[in-house]
């Protein structure tokens, strides 16, 4: 899967793309790495109880990298 940043929010590719007058229909990966998407790494974190998982997103030269953070649940947001 591949994705770019975009303001810090991870942004997946357009199933059509239109790009030089010309609409692409389900781009290749070599079209999307010229248009400045990555390929996506997940990295796992496991569930622990009374938080839940946010994703926090950063890149590096080749890639996008996705990790958690945990943030615990309040009583707050059980009601």
């Amino acid at each position: 899967m591949y994705g770019k940043l975009v303001n810090g929010a991870l942004t997946l590719p357009a199933k059509k793309i239109k790009r030089d007058g010309l609409l692409i229909l389900n781009p290749s990966e070599e079209t999307l790495s010229l248009l400045g998407y990555k390929p996506i790494q997940y990295n796992k974190i496991e569930d622990k109880e009374g938080f839940y998982k946010v994703p926090v997103y950063s890149e590096n030269e080749n890639n996008i990298i996705v990790d958690y953070e945990y943030v615990e649940i309040t009583e707050e947001l059980n009601d």
